[in-house]
C-alpha cells in the first residue's frame, strides 16, 4: 500500500509541473483545481466497484493515462465526468460545467506524464483512509494558500475546520455551508457521523472542487450548488430545507455591494437573513444573519468573522444588540493572526445556539499565552491550530470552564455596558496589581540594599578620583 509520504511527492511533482504556464493555461491558470480534477479522475477509477459506478473501460485510468491529449476528445471526457457526476447523485451539472470549462485540448502526449505519476499511486480506499484526500488537505495548507487566495479561490485550515465541526456540527441531520471554498469544512462536518451536507459557492470551481473533495473524502450524502448566497440563497433553491440543524461556514470578508445590490429586491430574499426587512447587505455581520435564519429552533452555528465585525459601532453594532436580544449569541472564539493565510486579518469564531436556556455569553481568547500550545507555526507567516488545540478548545466551550487569562463567561449587562463589544480581549484584561506580583518583599528589600551600598560606593570613589585631580 502506498504511504503518505509517496502521496506527497506525487502530489507534488504534479502540481509544480500543472503550474508550469503552459499547463497554467490549459487548466484555466488554476494548477490547485486542476491537480484536484486530475487526482479525481484517478480516484474514481480505482474506486469504481465500490463507488458503483458504470463507465467505458476506456476511461479507466490506466487508458486515460495512454489516450489523454493528442487521441482522447474532450466531449467524450466531459460527457464521462457529467455521467460520474449523476451517479454519484450531484444534478446540477457542476463538474461537467468545470470539465467542460478546461482547455484539455492543450494537453499533448507528452504532457502526460503528470497522468503517468498519478496513475503509480493506488488510490483504493482501504479502512476509510481516503489517503488521497488526506494527501490534498495536508498538501493545500503548507503549499498552495497562498496561491488560491491570490485566485479568489479559499481554502480553510483542516483544523480549523475540524474545530469548527467538533463545535457545531451534529451527530444525526443535515449541515449548511453557504460559502462552502474547497469543501474541507463540508467534509470535515461530515466525518464519522450520519449527516446530508448542503454546500453552496459562488465561483464554479469552488463548487467543482467541493463536490470532488467530498467524494475522495467518503461523504456520499450530499448537495452541491453554484451560486451566489446573497442574491440566490440555498434557501430559495429548496424551499422544503430552509432550517437546517447545523450551518458552518468561513465566508470572504471586506464585502462591497453597491447600494442596489445590497438592499432586498424580494420578500423571498429578505427572508433567507434574519432581520432581513430591516438591514441591507452591507457589512460583515449579513452572512451571520442568513446563518441565523437559515438555522432550526434548536440548531447550532459556527462562523469565521474578522474581529472588526465584533466592536464595530453603526450597522454592525445595531445587529449585535439585536443577536444579544435575542438570545442567538452562545461563543466567542478569539483566534491568532495567520489563521487565515495570506493576510494579517485577525478573526474570531462566533457560536450561535437557538433555543438557549442560559443568557450567558462563553469567550475564550486562543491568541493569548495561556493557549501557545492550542496553536503552532504553519509556514513563513501562517498559524494553524493544533490537533490539541483542536481538542481543549472544543472541551472547554462543552465545559465552559473559565481559566484565568484565557477564558470568561460575561452577561448581556456587561456587554451592554460595552457596546455591545465582542471583542474578548475587551473582557480578559488584567488589573494592574495583577501584573505585577511581589511574592517575598523582604527579598527584594534586601537586594534593594545590596543595590544602594554598590551605588555609595562607586560615588565616594568618585569623589576621591575628582579632588586628587584638583590637588595637581
Amino acid at each position: 500500500m502506498v504511504n503518505k509520504i509517496e502521496i506527497s511527492q506525487v502530489l507534488n511533482f504534479v502540481h509544480r509541473e500543472l503550474s508550469k504556464w503552459e499547463f497554467r493555461n490549459a487548466a484555466n491558470d488554476n494548477p490547485s483545481a486542476a491537480l484536484v480534477f486530475f487526482s479525481f479522475l484517478k480516484y474514481v477509477s480505482d474506486n469504481r466497484q465500490s463507488l458503483q459506478l458504470d463507465f467505458d473501460e476506456k476511461f479507466s485510468f490506466d487508458y486515460l493515462s495512454i489516450l489523454f491529449g493528442e487521441r482522447l476528445d474532450k466531449n467524450e471526457l466531459v460527457n464521462h465526468i457529467g455521467n460520474v457526476e449523476r451517479q454519484l447523485g450531484h444534478r446540477n451539472g457542476i463538474l461537467e460545467s468545470y470539465a467542460s470549462s478546461l482547455n484539455l485540448n492543450s494537453f499533448s502526449r507528452k504532457n502526460t506524464q503528470i497522468m503517468d505519476a498519478l496513475n503509480s499511486i493506488d488510490m483504493t480506499d482501504a479502512e476509510n483512509e481516503h489517503l488521497i484526500y488526506e494527501a490534498l488537505v495536508s498538501y493545500f495548507s503548507v503549499t498552495v494558500n497562498k496561491e488560491l487566495r491570490f485566485s479568489g479561490e479559499f481554502i480553510t485550515e483542516q483544523n480549523l475546520a475540524k474545530l469548527m465541526a467538533s463545535i457545531g456540527s451534529p451527530k444525526h441531520g443535515t449541515v449548511y455551508d453557504f460559502a462552502s471554498g474547497y469543501g474541507i469544512l463540508a467534509v470535515e462536518s461530515a466525518k464519522g457521523k450520519d449527516v446530508h451536507i448542503y454546500a453552496q459557492d459562488i465561483n464554479r470551481t469552488c463548487a467543482a472542487v467541493t463536490i470532488m473533495m467530498l467524494t475522495m473524502a467518503g461523504c456520499k450524502s450530499s448537495t452541491v450548488l453554484c451560486g451566489d448566497t446573497l442574491t440566490n440563497s440555498l434557501y430559495s433553491v429548496h424551499r422544503g430545507l430552509a432550517a437546517f440543524d447545523s450551518v458552518l461556514s468561513v465566508p470572504p470578508f471586506g464585502m462591497k455591494l453597491s447600494n442596489t445590490d445590497a438592499t432586498f429586491r424580494s420578500g423571498d430574499q429578505a427572508n433567507a437573513f434574519e432581520y432581513g426587512l430591516e438591514f441591507k447587505l452591507n457589512s460583515e455581520m449579513t452572512f451571520s444573519r442568513h446563518l441565523l435564519a437559515s438555522l432550526k429552533k434548536d440548531g447550532t452555528g459556527v462562523i469565521q468573522v474578522p474581529m472588526g465585525a465584533l466592536f464595530r459601532s453603526g450597522t454592525e453594532e445595531k445587529i449585535r444588540a439585536n443577536m444579544i436580544k435575542d438570545n442567538y449569541i452562545d461563543t466567542i472564539v478569539e483566534l491568532p493572526t495567520g489563521v487565515v493565510s495570506g493576510t494579517g486579518v485577525k478573526t474570531a469564531l462566533i457560536v450561535f445556539k437557538k433555543g438557549r436556556s442560559h443568557k450567558d455569553i462563553y469567550i475564550l481568547d486562543a491568541s493569548r499565552d495561556a493557549a501557545k500550545d492550542f496553536v503552532e507555526a504553519n509556514g513563513r507567516a501562517g498559524t494553524r491550530i493544533t490537533d490539541y488545540g483542536v481538542n481543549e478548545i472544543s472541551r472547554l466551550i462543552k465545559e465552559r470552564k473559565v481559566v484565568e487569562g484565557l477564558s470568561a463567561i460575561i452577561t448581556p449587562k456587561d456587554i451592554q455596558a460595552n457596546n455591545f463589544n465582542l471583542s474578548v480581549g475587551a473582557y480578559l484584561q488584567k488589573n494592574i496589581e495583577n501584573i505585577v506580583v511581589v511574592d517575598d518583599i523582604e527579598t527584594l528589600q534586601k537586594k534593594n540594599a545590596v543595590l544602594v551600598e554598590k551605588l555609595n560606593h562607586i560615588d565616594k570613589r568618585l569623589n576621591e578620583a575628582i579632588e586628587r585631580t584638583r590637588c595637581k
